[in-house]
């Protein structure tokens, strides 16, 4: 239903006319002398804002009440600075703008109705969810909502022209309320959202939300207040209840991954000293009885040595990856660029005999834990040396760009890639993309790579295509600049 149609339809209401801009509006105001003119902030031409500046600045001009899609206290701010009579939001024309009508016009007007009545602003509030009081100058009840009378079993005779703080046996006799109704309400105009917890009789202890605006001139004859009430004690308490399951959740979270972790470096730390013993006895069986063994015997004990070996690599990275669990994070201004070189340095005989262009960017200096960030690094590149051993030439890129204000490192080479329908198994701990007969590993260092970042509150991802190579993007949030 439109606005000019909606207002129509109630009694003692002519609309005088209308427009489609905001200079069409002062013009049609100036002609047409209306009682009330609805404004709309937004307006081809010129805003409503402005709009209402002109108006105001009629001689003898008329009330206005400003309209918005949306209750934006910036716009309701200057609005009523500019010499606004009142502000209602769209979604809540029939709940608040006929009685703001009805209050601005008490003694009729081409522009009223009898909304100033109980009976009809009962009718206008009956599908209301919370509660609303109309209070005049001295706080005495002029009106209320059907509700308002529910919610706090009171009845219209034992409520209208009495004053708020009598109400029910004094139930809103709230010294909090008196400062507001009394002191913030006559100089600000309005309260927003202001929490009152209170002894309500028939109710025990309640959470209210009021919401109160003067809507009439502070200090013109037949000045109303219209007071919201909102129980919203429910909602907080689901919002508490919510609050502490998520708490208790994460106290339990913490405490299994703990216990994981234990049980993980626990288990680690048995299977060293066994896998050591194993791959020692191989070496000696090689070296002191190999002229025993026949050469199949003696490829039998190497396959023991190899896999010992590469058991007790997995059991060491399975430890690395259980510690970073309790290893605190030392966050210090670091320059990545030296770290990089660091372990470009360490990662010099995997360049050895190889057509491999390494190229280094700017890298932004960041706040990080050094020993861990080097890991990253460490873990990132070898990976990127690793995979491009199939591919001569390649290439190697390190680098840092700017997303969105958030800056992101990445190392990008051009090596074997990966198939982005798995990239959701890439950073898991064993999860490996590539066949161990292609490329060794233990499938554990993007594991790392993932849990270092994640600590730092960063976030890691990664792109790629099948023998095109990848590139593996991460941030690091700074805590001094709020950066996310």
């Amino acid at each position: 239903m439109s606005l000019r149609r909606f207002l129509a339809d109630h009694p003692r209401v002519r609309v005088v006319g209308a427009a489609t801009s905001g200079r069409d509006g002062v013009a049609e105001t100036v002609r047409l002398r209306p009682d009330l003119v609805l404004l709309d902030l937004v307006m081809p031409g010129m805003t409503g804002l402005e709009a209402l500046r002109w108006i105001k600045a009629i001689p003898d001009p008329p009330q206005v009440v400003v309209l918005t899609f949306q209750d934006e206290p910036g716009f309701r701010d200057r609005a009523l600075a500019l010499g606004a009579d009142g502000f209602v939001t769209k979604a809540e024309i029939a709940r608040h703008l006929l009685p703001a009508v009805g209050v601005l016009f008490p003694d009729g007007g081409e522009a009223v109705s009898e909304f100033g009545t109980p009976e009809y602003a009962e009718s206008i509030f009956a599908t209301a969810r919370e509660a609303f009081v109309l209070l005049d100058d001295e706080l005495r009840v002029r009106a209320a909502n059907r509700a308002f009378y529910d919610t706090f079993c009171v009845t219209p005779a034992e409520t209208e022209g009495r004053i708020l703080y009598e109400l029910g046996a004094g139930q809103w006799d709230i010294p909090a309320l008196r400062l507001l109704l009394e002191e913030v309400i006559p100089r600000d105009g309005q309260l927003r959202d202001f929490e009152v917890e209170h002894d309500f009789p028939h109710l025990g202890r309640r959470t209210m939300l009021l919401n109160a605006r003067r809507v009439s001139p502070a200090g013109v004859p037949g000045g109303r207040i219209l007071l919201a009430v909102e129980d919203v004690t429910e909602k907080y308490q689901a919002r508490e209840e919510a609050r502490r399951l998520r708490e208790e959740l994460e106290d339990r979270v913490r405490q299994r991954t703990a216990e994981l972790e234990a049980f993980s470096y626990s288990v680690s730390h048995d299977l060293r000293s066994p896998l050591r013993a194993l791959d020692g006895f191989a070496r000696i069986l090689l070296e002191e009885y190999a002229a025993g063994l026949s050469a199949e015997g003696q490829e039998y004990v190497r396959d023991i040595r190899r896999n010992a070996q590469k058991m007790g690599q997995l059991v060491d990275d399975l430890l690395a990856f259980s510690r970073l669990g309790r290893q605190p994070v030392r966050r210090r201004r670091v320059a990545p660029a030296a770290l990089v070189r660091e372990v470009l340095e360490e990662l010099r005989p995997e360049q050895a005999s190889r057509r491999i262009e390494v190229v280094v960017g700017d890298l932004p200096p960041c706040h990080a834990d050094p020993a861990l960030l080097k890991q990253v690094w460490a873990n990132l590149l070898g990976n990127a040396f690793k995979y491009t051993r199939r591919h001569d030439p390649a290439r190697v890129e390190v680098g840092c760009l700017e997303q969105a204000g958030e800056r992101v490192y990445f190392v990008r080479d051009t090596g074997a890639g990966f198939d982005m329908r798995y990239a959701g198994k890439l950073f898991g701990v064993f999860q490996r993309l590539h066949r161990a007969a292609d490329y060794d590993g233990t499938g554990v260092g993007l594991a790392i790579v993932q849990r270092i970042v994640h600590r730092h509150g960063g976030r890691v991802w990664a792109e790629a295509a099948v023998n095109r190579g990848a590139t593996f993007y991460f941030t690091l949030p700074d805590p001094a600049e709020g950066q996310s």
